[in-house]
């Protein structure tokens, strides 16, 4: 693994790395892009579920959900954003367009059958992380940094450290939004709420 760990000094002629200078004309700012901090701080405000668990603590290690949208033991609640299926580069617009899309289609089944609590299955979640974890789908995400030991120090991947790591494949569908908007199109289109765990009303 390479060394380096970004800029290391501006200068008045360039940017040094790794011990070099390079000379540059322009330098271009940018902030406010955290996607790689806590839920918690990004999030802003608390979400507990059924036993009381916080879903920072439930995600500590990475993402675990059902299409990326719902979680286990934090029923009737739907999580929509770029960051959770959809890898970086594609219209974030359409992504959540196809996202919303599903989550409609999924309130109005569970209304017409009457259900008042809906969650996946803890087994439905596992087959969700095994397609996420696939090789294919983690091929298809190494621009992510897969993990400290597989990329270069950055961004993405905590500069490469260690400490408080989690699996950032959990958190982009690596196989593309293409594809993923198929699973959830062929999961409609069966029409059985399969991997969800359903109470109707008495």
């Amino acid at each position: 693994m390479s060394e380096t760990k970004g800029v290391e000094r501006i200068t008045e002629g360039g940017i040094v790395v790794n011990g070099k200078e390079y000379e540059v004309d322009c330098i271009i700012y940018a902030s406010g892009f955290e996607i790689t901090s806590s839920y918690q701080r990004r999030i802003g405000f608390p979400i507990y579920g059924v036993d009381g668990e916080s879903i920072y603590d439930h995600w500590d290690d990475g993402m675990r959900t059902m299409h990326g949208l719902m979680a286990h033991g934090f029923p009737n609640m739907f999580l929509c954003g770029g960051l959770f299926v959809f890898q970086l580069g594609p219209n974030y617009c359409y992504g959540v367009d196809v996202q919303v899309k599903h989550v409609a289609y999924t309130l109005s089944e569970l209304m017409k059958r009457k259900v008042q609590v809906a969650q996946p299955s803890l087994e439905a979640v596992q087959a969700w992380m095994g397609d996420q974890l696939s090789s294919e789908s983690s091929q298809a995400q190494l621009v992510l940094g897969g993990s400290p030991a597989s990329c270069t120090p950055g961004y993405y991947n905590q500069e490469g450290t260690q400490e408080r790591y989690r699996d950032v494949r959990l958190e982009s569908y690596g196989k593309g939004l293409v594809a993923y908007g198929r699973v959830l199109d062929d999961w409609r289109m069966a029409g059985e709420l399969d991997g969800l765990e359903l109470t109707s009303e008495s």
